[in-house]
């Protein structure tokens, strides 16, 4: 029993000696009120005491390490910065945001351990301690610009047994992720008007990437979807239609002029090429369209 307690009293000395004295300055701030700042100072000087490895002292002139705060009030939110003294020299500082008052404690607890460990406050996130902040700041997304899209043109179909051409015809919409990139959701169809079984027809997601963020901006545009495609057949009528099909992906690519793009209601032209990547059942080979389309976003 003896042992035991010479061995217990000896861990508790060593432990005390390892232990680095801290002493918390009161807390300054902007736009915070003497009650709100002697409540933060005494928050910090709890986590303090109930940080591992670190012992919090009352006289400044027996600290090894000295922590200095400001707080800065935005709006309804917090900002505390902290900054580490050893011996007298700067050796480290962060800081770390309180969506409110309430918040603060989460914060100084947090940004206490951070500084004395000397690890940004914003790397050392644990799963008891994430702010409001983060919380929220974490679902915060810029709103795309959402437009509907009509187009129109002439088009020529390739591979497709028929030299006639025709109208294409686009609906999609579009979702402005920024100022050089919309994404967007198309179908589009082929109508000729003499050989009535000629069909190519096609759903995609693709994107338009535009060079600049001027009200009028050329731009390139690729796209990949799933399309269907019939080839004409002599001797056919409107009635029967061909067997030379083909289904599969469909690759599109082109490139267009967006005008008036600072407006909620813009027009573009633009010249795509789109192929099926399977062939036909008949001739065996891969139809394509390419088309001219005067286009309308609202």
């Amino acid at each position: 029993m003896k042992h035991l307690v010479l061995a217990l009293l000896t861990g508790g000395w060593l432990f005390a000696a390892q232990a680095e004295s801290v002493f918390v300055a009161p807390v300054q701030g902007s736009g915070v009120d003497e009650s709100s700042l002697s409540s933060i100072t005494e928050l910090v000087r709890a986590a303090v005491a109930e940080t591992e490895g670190y012992e919090l002292v009352d006289n400044q002139s027996s600290a090894k390490i000295v922590l200095t705060s400001k707080a800065l009030k935005l709006g309804d939110s917090y900002v505390l910065s902290m900054v580490k003294y050893v011996d007298n020299k700067k050796s480290f500082g962060s800081k770390l945001k309180a969506a409110n008052l309430d918040d603060m404690d989460t914060v100084s607890g947090r940004l206490v351990r951070a500084v004395l460990t000397e690890v940004t406050a914003q790397k050392d996130a644990r799963v008891s301690d994430v702010t409001e902040d983060e919380e929220t700041r974490g679902t915060r997304r810029k709103k795309a610009i959402r437009q509907w899209e009509l187009s129109f043109g002439p088009a020529k179909p390739g591979n497709l047994n028929t030299e006639e051409s025709g109208t294409n015809w686009k609906f999609g919409y579009l979702w402005g992720i920024d100022d050089k990139i919309d994404l967007k959701f198309s179908w589009e169809f082929l109508s000729t008007k003499e050989d009535d079984d000629v069909n190519f027809t096609d759903i995609y997601l693709g994107m338009n990437y535009f060079f600049s963020d001027a009200n009028n901006a050329p731009y390139l545009t690729a796209d990949f979807g799933y399309g269907v495609a019939t080839a004409h057949e002599k001797n056919n009528t409107s009635l029967i239609g061909s067997d030379d099909d083909a289904s599969g992906f469909a690759l599109g690519f082109g490139g267009g002029m967006k005008f008036l793009r600072v407006s909620t209601v813009n027009v573009g032209l633009q010249l795509r090429h789109v192929i099926l990547m399977s062939d036909t059942e008949i001739t065996k080979k891969k139809p394509y369209v390419t088309s001219l389309m005067l286009s309308a976003y609202f």
